[in-house]
């Protein structure tokens, strides 16, 4: 018997593959507002304010190009909002205004949601304090390629009093400070800048500082508090004569709890100037708390560096992990003598002087807690050798043991040196 084997083929409609997930700009229904078909010609300013009149919180799209515009972009967002303006590759928008090239204004709205992609604002003015991107007043926002150039009288990037936003490779260069974050007053209630995280992107050549955690609102609204910067090239911030704080790649003056992680420091030589510090710490009359300052690379092309870390006036900063090859430099650390509990773990540095200065060691400890450190880092022999740090560590921090008189002016401290047998105080070598 013959038996013959039929074959069925159905045709069934390919479903697609799901794609991972990944930074998307949220769109409307129907495909997000193309700005430039709003409002007068020629001025992106006025066309974006008319798209934003006629439909609100949405998505906003400007195709590539290059655009001139007097008007500042500005957005009013809302509670539990969304809100996105995306940017086509190679668009350029040309302010030449003396206000705010793009401007996001809260008064305290929570999760606004807002997401900005691919835009680069750029300053053609010649008078006023211009600022690329201001953001003020509100909470939750991300901002993805984003770039602020040629803001020189003003800053890049404007953090007034605004909370958890993402900055993902940002480029801030050639203005007066690329990152400028301080508190802000609105409609009578306080706000600080506090949760901003800025990961990757290049922040270089601004004339005065790459990043300043200003304290100019600590007293009324509180601290800064947990801004972070991780994985960033900085590259020649500061004017080469200035002295600190008045320019360089970071000056945190107040902040509870900053960090700057994984991150390019680099300053290479434009005269014979010497350049104060790559990353300032307090001043006079502030003082930043909780400071992280890990794994970190410090580089300089033939330039004078008098400290790669100033650490004027800061209460317990945590610096380790940080490879140092400024040359010539000074000093690695400077720890100024309004200073507070510095601990500084394993780092490397080509310095001629590890650490200097007379911080205290603890409010009850007079300015010999630490001393000034010598021109090489102690050996390993001036450690206890059952001290976990015995093997390679420098400046560890460890607890003594046994009684003994504490040696004025003395950095390495041996077992045994403590001031009694009840002294369970630390000790820095």
């Amino acid at each position: 018997m013959n038996h013959k084997l039929h074959i069925v083929i159905r045709l069934t409609a390919l479903v697609p593959l799901a794609m991972p997930a990944q930074h998307t700009t949220p769109v409307a229904a129907g495909g997000p507002v193309v700005v430039t078909a709003y409002g007068p010609a020629g001025d992106l300013g006025q066309q974006f304010a008319a798209a934003y009149a006629a439909k609100g919180q949405t998505s906003y799209y400007i195709p590539a190009g290059t655009y001139t515009t007097s008007h500042t972009i500005t957005i009013t967002l809302e509670s539990s909002g969304s809100l996105s303006l995306y940017c086509a590759p190679g668009t350029t928008i040309q302010y030449n205004g003396s206000g705010d090239a793009f401007a996001v204004l809260g008064h305290g709205q929570s999760q606004a949601n807002l997401v900005v992609s691919g835009c680069r604002f750029s300053w053609t003015g010649t008078t006023g304090s211009a600022n690329g991107i201001r953001l003020e007043a509100f909470n939750k926002a991300m901002l993805i390629d984003v770039r602020a150039d040629g803001f020189r009288n003003g800053d890049g990037f404007l953090n007034q009093g605004v909370n958890t936003v993402d900055f993902y490779s940002v480029q801030s260069t050639d203005n007066r400070n690329g990152v400028h974050n301080v508190g802000v007053a609105v409609s009578g209630v306080n706000y600080a800048a506090n949760a901003l995280h800025f990961t990757g992107g290049i922040i270089g050549n601004n004339s005065q500082w790459g990043v300043y955690e200003d304290a100019a609102f600590a007293a009324t609204a509180g601290p800064n508090t947990n801004n972070t910067y991780r994985d960033i090239a900085f590259e020649m911030n500061g004017e080469p004569a200035a002295a600190a704080p008045s320019g360089g790649q970071i000056f945190i003056q107040d902040c509870l709890g900053c960090g700057v992680q994984d991150s390019y420091f680099e300053f290479a030589p434009r005269d014979n100037s010497t350049m104060a510090c790559q990353i300032a710490l307090g001043d006079d009359h502030h003082s930043p708390s909780m400071t992280v300052i890990r794994d970190n690379f410090f580089a300089s092309n033939g330039e004078r560096i008098t400290s790669a870390i100033d650490a004027v006036n800061s209460n317990h900063g945590l610096i380790e992990g940080n490879l140092d090859e400024d040359a010539p430099e000074t000093n690695f650390v400077n720890n100024g003598s309004l200073s507070q509990w510095t601990f500084i773990g394993f780092n490397f540095s080509s310095a001629s002087h590890w650490v200097t200065g007379k911080g205290l060691l603890s409010p009850s400890l007079s300015a010999n807690g630490i001393a000034v450190a010598p021109a090489v880092k102690p050996p390993a022999t001036s450690v206890p050798p059952d001290s976990p740090f015995a093997s390679t560590s420098n400046n560890a921090v460890y607890r003594c043991t046994t009684a003994g008189a504490l040696p004025v002016g003395a950095l390495t401290i041996n077992r045994g040196n403590c001031a009694s047998s009840a002294d369970t105080g630390m000790r820095v070598r």
